[in-house]
């Protein structure tokens, strides 16, 4: 779109196709060769424009960003969540906590996309991106979690095939904090970003019974979750039993 009187338009559009939240870009991408990482996608206006018609819907708006420039536009602009924030710097990982708006990084798809980078046709150019990202992204979470800003927890994977991988993501952000702050980001504060607090990510009355049972502690071993297929015994989804290893 172009102006922030498309922007409105398009944004609407999404809302009347059943959109729960509006996601748009304001860092270029990692696996792309067609646009550089700093590339800003959207004019101030323009971003401006898709929060105030989110929150007229009761909604929020979510950003695709990786710089660090990036980032603290969104929280200038009203961004509810920043997804990815790779290249996050200590300064601003405070500005974001000062204005409670919420991180979710992305760590193992930057490690998948590493290891398939002549796989998927990458050029030198887009290989050397994703070495900055994979880099620097640690540092950005460190930052983060010192500064007490409420991180999410995603996978950014591509593609069904690679969702079995997605386990991995608990494990990767246990490197860097506890498993008890990882467990919280993967429920309780996820449910939060997408305001669903009390209802996701909790076991409590009233809430929505998903619930999974798995071999090992995860408060003391996040790799149980790298094999997650083979460790989850029971999964419970709005109080059905969609698999269970138990006789």
């Amino acid at each position: 779109v172009d102006g922030p009187t498309e922007m409105r338009k398009a944004i609407r559009e999404e809302f009347r196709k059943g959109a729960n939240q509006i996601k748009i870009f304001l860092s270029g991408g990692v696996s792309t060769n067609l646009a550089p990482l700093e590339m800003p996608h959207f004019s101030d206006d323009e971003i401006l424009a898709a929060v105030d018609e989110a929150k007229r819907r009761n909604s929020y708006v979510m950003a695709h960003c990786h710089t660090d420039e990036g980032s603290s536009r969104c929280v200038d602009l009203g961004v509810r969540s920043i997804e990815h924030g790779s290249l996050i710097k200590e300064k601003t990982a405070k500005k974001i906590k000062e204005n409670n708006v919420y991180v979710v990084p992305t760590l193992s798809a930057g490690e998948l996309i590493a290891e398939r980078a002549k796989e998927l046709g990458l050029n030198d150019e887009t290989i050397k991106k994703v070495k900055e990202v994979n880099n620097e992204r640690d540092k950005a979470v460190e930052y983060c979690s010192n500064a007490g800003v409420k991180l999410g927890l995603g996978c950014d994977l591509h593609g069904h095939n690679n969702l079995i991988t997605q386990g991995r993501e608990l494990w990767l952000r246990g490197q860097i904090q506890t498993p008890i702050e990882v467990m919280k980001s993967a429920t309780s504060i996820n449910a939060e970003i997408i305001q669903m607090k009390g209802k996701l990510g909790v076991i409590k009355e009233n809430a929505f019974a998903d619930l999974l049972i798995i071999k090992g502690d995860p408060l003391k071993d996040l790799s149980i979750f790298i094999e997650s297929e083979k460790n989850i015994m029971l999964l419970i989804k709005d109080g059905e039993i969609k698999s269970s290893t138990f006789n």
